[in-house]
């Protein structure tokens, strides 16, 4: 079931020790264009933090929006105090 609205997107089995976060993302051209200037000119450091991180990468190429309308989900999954992104 899902518990109340957070203000950055829907939770599953809130208040439990298996709480999960679900944030909508849609894919934004723009936001990806710059994202491939900023790797070329970062000489593909950039590509290493976006490849490490795939919440930092959703943010730089896509934009957030409702879960209904997304192509992407971010999925935060925290497990006794413990936090994993899929």
């Amino acid at each position: 079931m899902l518990g109340r609205r957070k203000a950055k997107g829907d939770c599953l089995n809130l208040g439990t020790k298996e709480e999960l976060e679900v944030t909508g993302y849609r894919d934004d051209r723009l936001k990806l264009g710059l994202t491939v200037v900023a790797t070329v000119l970062s000489g593909g450091l950039l590509l290493l933090l976006l490849t490490w991180r795939p919440s930092i990468r959703l943010a730089f190429t896509h934009r957030r929006c409702s879960i209904k309308d997304a192509n992407r989900l971010l999925i935060k999954v925290t497990f006794y105090g413990l936090q994993w992104l899929r």
